[in-house]
């Protein structure tokens, strides 16, 4: 027997809301559609009802997307998260990565695309913010030989890594790891040096692509 998904649209505009619950309502194995307004109904919601999916809006009045996507995975890991954006921007994708997105679809995209994403997720199948940013630094490693290999890292410089693509400066790196500005500042410099990249955006796309992005720093041999 097929399992049966439960969804939660979260949205502040309304009619968007319920023109999508109408469309998804047509899809097979959904049980049940939510709704929820804003960031803090979606993190209420999702501590009452645990979905398997959460489709989410990054532009909202009381908290952004990227900002519930970490709330909901934290309370509930096991919820996919797709997000919707009108922005093609990368650092946006980079963000919801962050955060702990799987998916993200531009709004003025077609349904279809929504649809897709939503099938990748039932069969298990590789998200499609992993094969995009795989295309990537597949064309980032032909033209400026950037390395993908990891392992080239020091365990202190592979903390390093990791941490910069959760999104700390200098000053965090310094902080957590409980060395000196100087000290992380030369970390940071050997691991872009060594893996041949020159942006934070090509790290985290690294980073994540590895792995490295989803450990325990402490675990990171």
């Amino acid at each position: 027997m097929k399992k049966q998904w439960t969804i939660l649209l979260v949205d502040d505009h309304e009619l968007f809301r319920e023109g999508l619950k109408a469309l998804l309502e047509r899809v097979p194995d959904i049980k049940a559609i939510y709704q929820a307004y804003n960031g803090a109904s979606a993190i209420t919601k999702t501590k009452e009802l645990s979905p398997d999916i959460v489709i989410i809006d990054l532009a909202m009045p009381d908290m952004t997307g990227i900002e519930a996507t970490g709330k909901i995975k934290e309370i509930s890991p096991a919820t996919e998260i797709i997000a919707l954006s009108m922005h093609s921007d990368k650092r946006f994708m980079l963000e919801m990565i962050h955060a702990g997105a799987r998916e993200y679809i531009q709004k003025d995209t077609a349904f279809d695309e929504l649809i897709l994403a939503i099938e990748r997720i039932q069969n298990n199948e590789k998200p499609s913010l992993i094969k995009e940013l795989e295309n990537e630094l597949s064309e980032l490693k032909e033209t400026k030989q950037t390395t993908l290999d990891i392992n080239i890292l020091t365990r202190r410089e592979k903390q390093v890594l990791h941490l910069i693509a959760k999104g700390n400066n200098t000053r965090d790196l310094a902080k957590q790891l409980n060395i000196s500005y100087k000290t992380a500042e030369t970390h940071r410099k050997n691991v872009m040096d060594k893996l041949n990249t020159y942006t934070i955006a090509e790290l985290t796309k690294i980073a994540f692509i590895s792995g490295i992005s989803e450990l325990d720093p402490n675990s990171i041999l």
